[in-house]
């Protein structure tokens, strides 16, 4: 494929040569098999609308534009894995103007001269057909950009946050495996902590779990998961809760976020927002687009329980409430100990 030109000489003092030329690299590979990928696509969905009887100009042209879709959608998704990747392997520093240049970037290998390319299989069509078709196509573009642009403004944002926050999260203890979160040792330490300073107030725990999880790892393979979608919701967790509380990885797919000084309104508000976070926002395994949801239980201290112990056991419960019809959030009973602990 021919290299795609850079918007601005801007992108070459931050975003390095070898940054361009290898992922220039990967996409000349990916574009070949995602055209062959295409044609086959396209073969199997048009026997398959003959045997149903549905062929005709009309459901052919239907059939591309699928097929045309699919494919703005897998390149978009195949820059950014790699962009994330390379941002890693060359430990790109975070920059002002650094998600501006990677957006430049990732719509340079969707740009419109490539979708007009695209259209071309459209061929016969009456003018008013093409004109809509292309309409279609790219208000499709348009909505993946910008969605893209949302993961791409989270890079950036996470980058940022562990630059600036890097002194301080070093004396705290991280979660083993992925170096992310705080551990469940860390959170026991922060709620004790909270608890003896808050005179009169509350703390929040929200126990978390990701639905369906079991049918991700065999979707995707445990290995595949844990180096994609678990740190990516680590991520999501920690922008989430920043200046709220802090979140913590339990183990496997639960999670805990602690956040002080909350009532159990407040609390639940929030939890609300952490859910519909995950619902709305679009995970990248594989090069593919996965949607997941959370359960959650969300318990209070003193109201759930004196101790540590007796809160996470409330808010746990409560996740299990939640997870009989999943995507939920679920306040504990009150029915702990009114005592506080010091």
């Amino acid at each position: 494929m021919d290299r795609p030109q850079r918007v601005s000489e801007r992108v070459i003092e931050v975003i390095p040569a070898p940054f361009n030329d290898r992922l220039h690299d990967f996409m000349s590979v990916k574009v070949e098999e995602f055209k062959k990928q295409a044609l086959e696509e396209f073969a199997n969905a048009s026997a398959d609308a003959a045997r149903r009887g549905h062929q005709s100009p009309t459901s052919t042209n239907g059939i591309r534009h699928q097929v045309q879709v699919h494919l703005v959608k897998k390149h978009i998704a195949a820059v950014i894995e790699l962009q994330r990747q390379l941002i890693s392997d060359l430990q790109i520093p975070f920059s002002y103007t650094l998600s501006t240049e990677l957006k430049e970037q990732l719509e340079a290998y969707v740009s419109s001269s490539w979708c007009e390319e695209l259209l071309e299989m459209n061929g016969g069509v009456s003018q008013e057909r093409a004109d809509r078709l292309k309409e279609a196509l790219f208000k499709e573009r348009s909505f993946a950009l910008k969605s893209a642009g949302a993961q791409i403004d989270f890079l950036a944002d996470t980058m940022r946050a562990k630059q600036t926050s890097q002194s301080q999260v070093q004396p705290k203890e991280l979660a083993q495996k992925f170096k992310i979160l705080w551990s469940p040792g860390q959170a026991e330490k922060d709620f004790r902590i909270w608890q003896q300073e808050l005179e009169g107030g509350s703390v929040a725990v929200m126990f978390l779990d990701i639905d369906h999880f079991k049918q991700l790892n065999t979707r995707f393979t445990e290995n595949r998961i844990d180096g994609t979608l678990l740190p990516e919701v680590q991520r999501l967790l920690k922008r989430l809760t920043v200046g709220q509380g802090d979140a913590y990885h339990h183990g496997g797919d639960e999670f805990l976020l602690i956040l002080p000084n909350v009532d159990a309104s407040e609390a639940m508000q929030f939890a609300e927002k952490i859910r519909g976070a995950f619902e709305h926002h679009e995970f990248v395994i594989n090069q593919q687009m996965v949607s997941i949801t959370v359960s959650a239980g969300v318990a209070l201290w003193p109201n759930h329980g004196a101790s540590y112990g007796e809160v996470i056991q409330k808010a746990n419960e409560a996740e299990h409430d939640s997870k009989a019809t999943r995507n939920r959030v679920t306040l504990a009973s009150t029915t702990a100990s009114e005592h506080r602990t010091n």
